[in-house]
């Protein structure tokens, strides 16, 4: 019996739900995060609104160059991408965006999927950067094996676009659809890396993680006395941790999980008062990312760009 991909994934979803609830209801009072939530300065909230909407513009210069193209299709994709993950579990955003993308703007899957294996790869070279750094002086020995995982999906990752090209290269069946596909996305990311590209993609990248970090701290410093600069760093590498293993839709209860974890075990803050200030920073960055993508699908609904399979089909008998 063939099982639906959509109703697995809806399962999947709802289990994750359920288990946070379950943990939620059992362990902390709604009363309590409720009352706390109100005591977090709306002043923070909007500033760290602000900033994360900065941050998607950072990422749409950096698609941009990428991609090649102007900086409002390249900000498109990028928002298709965080906001699909923020509804989508296990963080499907990524290849839904590619498809709508190509609806949307005509720009190629395999364009895309060029551009967001460059974008992966340097982020994680990024968080590796800063997680080494900051480990070097300041010990939280929880982290150091998810710093040592994304440090080996890197290697992985990297060996495997090297291994692709030589197989690719060696081998000249370029009638298969799957091999012209990978070939032009292998011929994207090695464009990516040439001259002052590289430059400007790398100072794109680094504005990213220093806004990021930015980002972190001002939310928690104006909260609690004790949340420092270092815990900054390291709690955005928590969250980067958190943020990568797929689950709900916008890591809905992990990443809540990560920053209650390290609120209360490094910071020393209460577990209802963490928990309301996990919920507000969580939904003050993700709030932009999926409103900004149901604006994008409405619109592309609204100007016709969408063409689903049977219409399609339609059109080319008429035609």
């Amino acid at each position: 019996m063939k099982i639906n991909s959509k109703f697995l994934l809806a399962v999947i979803n709802l289990i994750c739900i359920a288990t946070l609830l379950l943990w939620f209801s059992q362990n902390i009072s709604l009363q309590e995060v409720i009352t706390h939530l109100g005591t977090i300065p709306k002043t923070s909230l909007i500033t760290v609104l602000g900033l994360s909407i900065a941050i998607l513009a950072i990422y749409g210069l950096r698609m941009s160059a990428l991609l090649g193209t102007r900086f409002t299709p390249a900000l498109a994709t990028i928002v298709l991408g965080f906001g699909l993950n923020g509804i989508l579990p296990l963080r499907l955003g990524d290849v839904a965006k590619m498809v709508y993308v190509k609806q949307l703007f005509g720009i190629s899957t395999a364009r895309v999927a060029a551009a967001t294996a460059v974008e992966k790869l340097l982020d994680i070279g990024a968080v590796l950067i800063i997680g080494f750094s900051v480990l070097q002086f300041v010990s939280f020995g929880r982290i150091h094996s998810g710093i040592y995982a994304l440090a080996a999906f890197l290697f992985v990752a990297v060996s495997g676009l090297l291994i692709a090209g030589w197989l690719l290269g060696s081998r000249r069946s370029s009638e298969q659809r799957i091999y012209v596909w990978l070939n032009s996305v292998l011929a994207g990311v090695r464009n990516h890396f040439k001259g002052q590209q590289r430059l400007i993609i790398t100072f794109y990248t680094a504005a990213i993680w220093a806004v990021t970090i930015l980002t972190t701290y001002v939310m928690f410093a104006s909260i609690y006395d004790g949340f420092g600069l270092s815990d900054a760093f390291l709690l955005t590498l928590v969250l980067v941790l958190a943020i990568a293993i797929p689950g709900a839709p916008a890591g809905l209860g992990i990443v809540e999980a990560g920053i209650v974890g390290y609120l209360h075990e490094v910071v020393g803050v209460d577990a209802a008062h963490a928990i309301a200030a996990a919920l507000a920073f969580h939904l003050a960055t993700v709030i932009p990312q999926v409103f900004g993508a149901v604006g994008i699908l409405i619109w592309g609904v609204l100007r016709g760009r969408f063409r689903w399979g049977r219409v399609s089909v339609a059109e080319k008998q008429r035609r």
